[in-house]
């Protein structure tokens, strides 16, 4: 706290802001005390052994984003039963909205009973269907989070449950766990085939984690259409796609129509269910967030046990590592046009026997975009996919991977297993001009991944920036001062940890 008052001036924070920002620094804070009690408790062994969603909850988060756990709008017993560092289990709510008051998008070929029956049980589901006044064909069933229940739902859509618009059916449905993101939710077994995204009205890391309305009667054509480029190109045969296969959400009268009203109160009530991890590997193989590489357990680097499990180098390591997932996602950027925020947590990591065997990547309902010269422009267009130039969209690989996990990724391989960060870039250099040797470079420069600098993206002082008031869209980032590109730097790197 001492820290931001004496960097206040040169940061330019006003006092009004510099308080709200302590009070997210405090709760980043007390999240972080939680988690750290739950690591006192294991060894780094178990940690190898968790699954895909027990290890998300052991991590640290954006290791970017300084507040990055802030959830402003919890208490001290939301974030005890619902947070991912407390491994929160709760039940989720459904309700039956009626298809005049909402916005509905499923997979070409799925019906919305099966994924409904394949989550609830076949039991259960008929249970639910008793409830209903009429068949279910004239209901969509969204799934709740039960804060977002009590706080936002119950009051704010009283005229649509009292006019039976919308049908509470309950608590319902398998033990439910939460993912880093805290909106994504899981089956706590593990071994569900679909988690959901639900809207919970909080301000976490850089936005209020509702369900936008924009991509919602397209979003399952949008995964198909991801998963249809990924599958039909050679070079992506071990990139996996997490398809979103339905999404609902459900606009409220009273603020649809506010036009400079914060977005919150247009993403109150809304789902998408999403393929899991789990139903994406095969039983020998594992699967982790590449944020897990980043992770120190008491000290110890996850990253380094990994590799000793492994039985490889970690030369070899790592530059298997360029090959299943920097190189996959620089190909969707320039022979395909396509751009993923990249980061820790939508990238996920494929591993056999400890080493990288393959991609999956998700997220496609706001980090998805597309390059204004991709080859797949109709499909985009029809899609409403968000347009960007093709220098603009390379940031979504540059800032959300090369800034956000290999600049630190770079930094623990030096420090905990002796490869230098030098060597570090001038192994990716090398693959991808093995890569740039099969497919030939990109004709601009500025796609490149082999250019002598690029633009700084600013997260953090954006908020300084633009305060705490929310508007009609979501804070965009700022650019700062050029920086040079690593790869391309022969000496020795300085690593500067900000």
């Amino acid at each position: 706290m001492a820290f931001l008052k004496d960097v206040q001036s040169a940061c330019q924070i006003h006092d009004d802001l510099l308080a709200e920002y302590i009070e997210e620094a405090r709760q980043t804070l007390m999240a972080d005390y939680l988690l750290r009690q739950h690591q006192d408790q294991e060894s780094l062994d178990e940690l190898l052994s968790l699954d895909f969603i027990q290890l998300e909850q052991r991590l640290t988060g954006h290791p970017k984003l300084i507040m990055n756990k802030g959830r402003l709008g919890w208490g001290i017993d939301d974030i005890n039963q619902y947070a991912p560092e407390c491994q929160g289990r709760f039940r989720l709510r459904f309700l039956a909205v009626h298809p005049d008051i909402c916005l509905f998008g499923i997979e070409q070929n799925l019906f919305y009973e099966e994924i409904l029956a394949d989550v609830l049980g076949e039991s259960e589901f008929r249970s639910v269907l008793e409830q209903l006044t009429g068949p279910f064909s004239e209901y969509r069933l969204v799934g709740v989070h039960p804060w977002q229940w009590q706080r936002y739902i119950a009051t704010q859509f009283m005229d649509d449950l009292c006019h039976q618009q919308i049908i509470d059916l309950g608590e319902r449905g398998p033990i439910m766990t939460p993912q880093s993101s805290i909106r994504t939710l899981s089956e706590a077994t593990g071994t569900g085939q679909y988690d959901i995204k639900v809207a919970l009205s909080i301000l976490n890391t850089s936005c209020v984690r509702g369900i936008p309305q924009k991509y919602i009667e397209v979003g399952p054509k949008i995964s198909t259409f991801v998963d249809s480029v990924v599958k039909n190109d050679p070079f992506l045969q071990e990139v996996r796609v997490l398809k979103e296969v339905a999404s609902i959400a459900v606009p409220h009268d009273g603020y649809q129509d506010i036009k400079d009203a914060s977005y919150r109160y247009k993403e109150l009530l809304g789902c998408v269910w999403r393929e899991s991890v789990a139903s994406k590997i095969a039983e020998d193989e594992t699967a982790i967030p590449v944020s897990a590489l980043l992770h120190l357990h008491k000290g110890e680097s996850y990253f380094k046990a990994l590799v000793q499990d492994s039985g490889m180098t970690v030369t070899a390591w790592v530059k298997c590592y360029f090959e299943k997932v920097v190189l996959p996602l620089y190909h969707l950027q320039v022979r395909h046009g396509l751009g993923l925020v990249a980061h820790g947590q939508n990238t996920i990591l494929v591993l056999k026997r400890h080493c990288p065997a393959g991609l999956i990547i998700k997220d496609f309902h706001g980090d998805l975009r597309a390059s204004t010269s991709s080859p797949h422009l109709p499909e985009i267009q029809s899609l409403g996919l968000d347009q960007l130039p093709p220098e603009h969209l390379i940031h979504d690989l540059v800032t959300g991977h090369l800034a956000s996990v290999l600049r630190y990724f770079s930094a623990l391989c030096q420090d905990h297993l002796g490869l230098l960060e030098s060597d570090f870039y001038q192994i990716l250099k090398s693959r991808v001009e093995t890569y740039h040797a099969q497919f030939g470079a990109p004709q601009q420069t500025s796609l490149s991944l082999l250019r002598p600098t690029f633009e700084k993206v600013l997260v953090n002082k954006v908020r300084f920036h633009a305060g705490y008031k929310e508007t009609g869209v979501r804070l965009k980032p700022m650019l700062g001062t050029l920086i040079n590109n690593p790869i391309m730097k022969q000496q020795e790197v300085l690593h500067v940890h900000l």
